[in-house]
């Protein structure tokens, strides 16, 4: 099973260790993506009972761009078929082929560690959250918009996305990304693929601050309000 860890889509983390030990209890190993987790949330991949997961250092670490890092627990190793074009061996290396090295993007990584660290998980998590409160809980009341995650701090981390109400097709989510941009220089990404419709994906950083949170439910109020 493929799981997510923090959805790409929605900004929701669901909930990890009990979807992967009830797989483990049907005979189900779970591949988990923790390309946004890891830096955004607090969590350990030993607590969670994943045997495989791959997590990227370039969103939330800061890392230059294709840097990421493959996990396999350790007695899981061996139930991985060898790569061809890598020497015989039991390690976790002779198993994951990667090509050409980016030693430039490489080089970053101890640097990012290093600022990561300096500043703490449980830091980063608080202010990424405390941002998309900012927006997402002054909106959450307004009958306008759908909030696509729930007011619950173990459910999400700073990503998070919303629609307005009635407005679900690809096309509707694209114009207001577009709209966001144009009219108040605020960027946004749009998402499809979930179930109830499309929606705009917002991803605030360490970069922002809280006027800038501000600024943005203001703008799709008047969004909404001229529409």
């Amino acid at each position: 099973m493929l799981l997510t860890h923090l959805s790409h889509r929605t900004g929701l983390v669901p909930p990890v260790k009990e979807i992967v030990a009830l797989a483990r209890s049907r005979g189900v190993d779970v591949l988990l993506d923790v390309g946004h987790a890891l830096g955004q949330i607090d969590f350990s991949l030993r607590e969670l009972g994943v045997d495989f997961a791959g997590l990227n250092l370039h969103k939330w670490i800061a890392c230059l761009l294709g840097v990421g890092l493959v996990y396999v627990r350790k007695d899981r190793i061996g139930d991985l078929d060898p790569a061809l074009l890598s020497p015989p061996g039991n390690s976790l290396e002779a198993r994951v082929h990667t090509g050409t090295v980016n030693y430039p993007a490489l080089l970053s990584v101890p640097d990012a560690i290093d600022v990561h660290q300096s500043i703490g998980i449980a830091a980063k998590a608080y202010r990424l959250r405390y941002l998309r409160d900012r927006w997402a809980e002054a909106l959450r009341g307004d009958p306008r918009f759908d909030i696509l995650t729930p007011n619950d701090s173990a459910m999400h981390g700073g990503i998070t996305s919303f629609r307005i109400k009635g407005r679900t097709s690809l096309a509707d989510n694209i114009a207001l990304k577009q709209a966001l941009f144009d009219r108040h220089r605020i960027f946004t990404v749009e998402r499809g693929g979930l179930a109830k419709g499309a929606c705009v994906r917002v991803s605030p950083s360490f970069i922002n601050d809280t006027a800038q949170m501000d600024r943005l439910a203001a703008a799709l109020k008047d969004i909404v309000t001229r529409a």
